[in-house]
């Protein structure tokens, strides 16, 4: 991975291939796939020691777990500085949990 793209107009280079993110964590919906951050760390680590900056994650990803494990993998790998970090904001798949409260101050 030696060769880098510009991103649009923004001037960031990104590597060719993004490191999805989304198996980061076993909570959530993503759970049955997931990877502790143990297990994590060394596919993370691979990708940015072959030259790899640009990474994919959600908030939806492994219920936010993916990008906590992220977060710290960045942090203790001392490289924030040369990622590109993409991200998406999802809404709950499910509607919440209406409180009596919450309904009577609606109605």
């Amino acid at each position: 991975m030696n060769h880098y793209y510009l991103l649009g107009r923004s001037g960031l280079r990104v590597s060719r291939l993004a490191l999805g993110t989304m198996n980061f964590g076993v909570d959530g919906f993503h759970a049955a796939y997931g990877r502790t951050e143990e297990e994590a760390e060394p596919i993370f680590r691979r990708y940015v020691e072959s030259g790899g900056n640009f990474i994919d994650t959600a908030d939806f990803y492994t219920a936010g777990e993916s990008e906590r494990i992220l977060g710290r993998l960045i942090t203790k790998a001392g490289n924030r500085e040369r990622l590109v970090l993409t991200s998406k904001y999802t809404t709950p798949s499910t509607p919440p949990t209406r409180t009596p409260a919450a309904t009577a101050a609606s109605t």
